[in-house]
């Protein structure tokens, strides 16, 4: 997830630059967007360039770097949303953040196109022909498609989980390592999302949440909140809820990873709410 500073300018030239196919400027953009850290300055200006990019994909519906911010923009002012509580909205953006992200994969593999149509099986052979530099935009289909289940809550979202879970653990096999190991903590959510009685994986989720908290060297915030948020609560463990979420807050974002700073800082709004409400729920 990323943040950008909007101005008519700044839109403007962002414009430019994607059109005009400079990719290392396009990548200095981005780590700019990834590097601010006024979370109230992104909450009012990423509608701008998220509406800005949904014009993009429908004139260039094939480009995948335009699908590719498209996705990434989405997501962000998605979870933006679900942590104000407007989870129904949040749902919106989560849906077309999955989407982009799809598209850019069938641009890829033309057989992919009718994803969402295919039983499991036939989705799951299709996941064998991407290869480690798809893995970019499966991770941003996969988390996309699992917030959109954790904002949305219904049966009918959750009958989506395997589908997740077996893109999920694609990306794990092509490289466990990318974006700081978050696959596996989105695999860990993946398994708590549901209890153990109706099908959940705890005993599983926990490993996959110490091996993203590993490959992330703990320097990702969203890692240890997704563990209190789905791990911690699913099997009513109230210190390392307390302990996760604690660890969050007193973290010195001077010195964690500049591109993760917009996510970092979002964790730490989302931890200081969750320590709040820790009473009601434990």
């Amino acid at each position: 997830m990323f943040s950008i500073r909007v101005r008519a300018v700044g839109v403007i030239c962002a414009f430019l630059i994607l059109m005009s196919g400079c990719a290392a400027r396009m990548e200095q953009m981005k780590l700019g967007m990834l590097s601010q850290s006024d979370v109230e300055m992104v909450r009012g200006g990423l509608p701008t360039p998220v509406l800005l990019f949904d014009g993009l994909t429908r004139a260039y519906p094939r480009k995948r770097g335009i699908l590719f911010t498209a996705s990434q923009l989405n997501t962000a002012y998605g979870s933006l949303l679900m942590i104000e509580g407007a989870e129904n909205s949040a749902c919106l953006y989560f849906l077309k953040a999955r989407d982009y992200a799809f598209q850019s994969l069938y641009s890829r593999n033309r057989h992919f196109r009718n994803w969402f149509d295919m039983d499991f099986d036939e989705y799951s052979k299709h996941l064998l022909r991407f290869r480690k530099k798809d893995v970019p935009y499966m991770y941003y289909a996969g988390q996309a498609w699992l917030m959109w289940v954790i904002a949305d809550g219904s049966w009918n979202s959750v009958a989506d989980v395997p589908k997740i879970e077996e893109l999920l653990r694609r990306i794990i096999e092509l490289d466990e390592e990318y974006n700081y190991g978050m696959a596996h903590a989105l695999l860990g959510a993946v398994y708590t999302s549901r209890p153990a009685i109706q099908g959940g994986r705890p005993d599983e989720a926990k490993k996959h949440f110490d091996r993203a908290l590993e490959l992330s060297r703990r320097e990702v915030l969203l890692i240890q909140v997704l563990y209190a948020r789905q791990y911690a609560k699913l099997v009513y463990d109230r210190p390392l809820h307390d302990e996760l979420l604690e660890e969050v807050l007193e973290a010195n974002l001077q010195e964690l990873p500049e591109d993760m700073q917009i996510m970092n800082m979002m964790a730490i709004e989302d931890a200081k709410r969750l320590l709040e409400s820790g009473d009601e729920y434990f």
